[in-house]
């Protein structure tokens, strides 16, 4: 049952399913999720309990998203949004150029995805659809692998704030909540932080995908910042 916490917010529970209807409910989930554009073609993958990432999951047809990290040990690491040519055409190798460039400027199948309110800094997921038919690539997808640490369920030091705060009867509980929040943004000094594309291609193709990656790429594509300066 969905539960609401104190801003009215609704927070979906999970439901138990016997194992002997799971076939029957893969089949209406597959079915129905397919209608939703976003969610066409999609997998269905059921955690084995007490078998650490055992999955059974229905392989016809089977996809699986390939990825690659660009890590540094120590700096964080960051897409520039300069780059999402670049790294569509690294996805797309086959790709004709003027389609790689089209599919970068489409706003419905390009959805780019800033850091922290940052012109410079941007993720993307995109569906390329026939620019990805040659490279039977369906799915594209750039992040960061650091966790959003301003994410919670319930209010606490990262709700939004008032300009009545700073008032005397309201100073106090301000004051310790940025103190929390800069000792949380200390603590983030210490997350690795990647930056990770992903491909979704056919099973049959996982093994010869991102074999070749030039440092001209890295180099273009991502920029590393102190963590102390990041954070």
């Amino acid at each position: 049952m969905p539960c609401r916490n104190t801003e009215g917010k609704l927070h979906l529970s999970s439901l138990d399913i016997n194992w002997d209807l799971l076939e029957t409910f893969k089949g209406h989930l597959v079915r129905h999720i397919d209608r939703i554009r976003q969610f066409q073609e999609g997998l269905f993958v059921h955690e084995i309990r007490r078998f650490k990432n055992a999955t059974w999951m229905d392989t016809s047809p089977c996809w699986i998203n390939v990825g690659i990290d660009m890590c540094e040990k120590g700096p964080v690491i960051q897409w520039l949004a300069q780059a999402h040519q670049q790294i569509l055409r690294f996805a797309l190798p086959t790709a004709d150029e003027q389609k790689v460039q089209k599919l970068s400027q489409s706003k419905s199948y390009m959805h780019v995805c800033r850091v922290c309110q940052l012109v410079d800094f941007a993720g993307f997921y995109c569906e390329p659809h026939s620019t990805g038919q040659e490279d039977k690539v369906v799915y594209i997808s750039a992040y960061t692998t650091d966790k959003a640490v301003t994410y919670q369920l319930h209010p606490g030091a990262f709700r939004q704030h008032y300009a009545s705060e700073p008032y005397p009867a309201k100073m106090k509980r301000l004051l310790a909540e940025v103190q929390l929040l800069s000792e949380i943004f200390k603590q983030c000094q210490d997350q690795p932080c990647t930056a990770r594309v992903e491909v979704r291609i056919p099973l049959k193709l996982a093994l010869p995908t991102f074999m070749d990656v030039l440092d001209g790429f890295m180099e273009r594509s991502v920029m590393s910042i102190r963590p102390k300066i990041w954070w």
